[in-house]
């Protein structure tokens, strides 16, 4: 009942965020193939879950308003990202990089709802597996966009 409990409210955290839906979004129209995107999301799992476990062990409390920006901030990185390096070779090290910063937020859901790491990273890495799922299908369906053009 525990790991449902906390896994399922940080799998609900994860679904609620603007931020994770528009950063998912960027990965998926930056995937060109499905092997891309799984790649992508992996390396944003594994940011995501390196910076909550480094930061949780500290019990860092940041602001609210400073973990919105820095949500933010990722998601322009990774369009700006797309626009001008659409074929990079590295992203899954920037999505990484740029998914520690979210790994900030988790951390602060984490210390706040008094629940223990392992459990909130499930919950929250399947959510966002399956919003990356569902927007990559979604990106597929309706065709890249001219400018993010691989061909």
């Amino acid at each position: 009942e525990i790991v449902v409990r906390q896994s399922g409210g940080a799998a609900w955290r994860t679904f609620t965020s603007p931020w994770q839906w528009l950063f998912l979004l960027g990965i998926a129209l930056a995937a060109a193939s499905w092997g891309e995107a799984a790649i992508l999301g992996l390396a944003f799992a594994a940011g995501e879950s390196a910076a909550a476990h480094w930061f949780g062990m500290k019990a860092l409390q940041l602001p609210p308003r400073f973990l919105e920006m820095a949500a933010a901030l990722t998601i322009a990185y990774l369009g700006v990202e797309i626009l001008f390096l659409p074929r990079s070779r590295a992203r899954w090290l920037i999505v990484a990089i740029l998914g520690a910063f979210h790994g900030l937020g988790l951390t602060q859901f984490q210390i706040a709802a008094d629940y223990a790491l392992p459990t909130v990273l499930a919950g929250s890495v399947c959510a966002a597996a399956l919003m990356l799922a569902a927007l990559t299908t979604l990106a597929r369906r309706l065709g890249q966009p001219r400018f993010l053009s691989w061909a």
